[in-house]
């Protein structure tokens, strides 16, 4: 009853979103003619910054996906919270 319904995340997708991450990167980084002042090695970590930070969102959206899959009623809610305004 835990796991009756499937959940895929095709590979290709995210080898073409990593792809063109690295490719809008790479587009930016070639137009910005040293504007920015950042040193070789702050842009060579950016790209894997990129990475790391989609990781840790899919990690996000497929635990919300398995609280879902284990809730009784198989539907999600979402609620904002309080931030204060």
């Amino acid at each position: 009853m835990l796991l009756n319904q499937e959940f895929k995340v095709s590979g290709q997708i995210i080898v073409i979103f990593v792809l063109i991450s690295f490719f809008v990167f790479f587009l930016g980084l070639n137009n910005d003619k040293g504007e920015s002042r950042l040193s070789l090695t702050d842009k060579l970590i950016f790209p894997a910054y990129l990475v790391a930070h989609w990781f840790l969102n899919l990690i996000s959206a497929l635990s919300a996906e398995l609280v879902v899959l284990t809730n009784r009623t198989n539907k999600g809610k979402w609620e904002s919270p309080d931030r204060g305004v």
